[in-house]
């Protein structure tokens, strides 16, 4: 029945299973939780990890963003597995 349906979603709600843990490990999770959906992260989150696969990302986003610049124009930008 509800495969015919659309439903507009505005808002998605993260509900944390660990009663009082800190918002920032919930973040943590779910921002490593996407990193891996998409195939840029693989295994349990470690701070190398995340920092490769956040790497990965931004740099797959910053080509697909500068893609109209000439092809001589060069941009660089400090990673985080340069300052990990």
């Amino acid at each position: 029945f509800f495969r015919f349906k659309n439903f507009p979603v505005k808002y998605i709600m993260i509900l944390d299973t660990i009663l009082n843990q800190h918002h920032s490990v919930l973040a943590m999770n779910v921002t490593w939780a996407a990193l891996h959906v998409q195939g840029y992260g693989d295994g349990e989150y470690e701070l190398l990890k995340y920092a490769r696969a956040s790497n990965k990302l931004f740099q797959k986003r910053a080509e697909e963003l500068l893609a109209w610049t000439p092809n001589n124009w060069c941009w660089q930008v400090n990673k985080i597995v340069d300052d990990v």
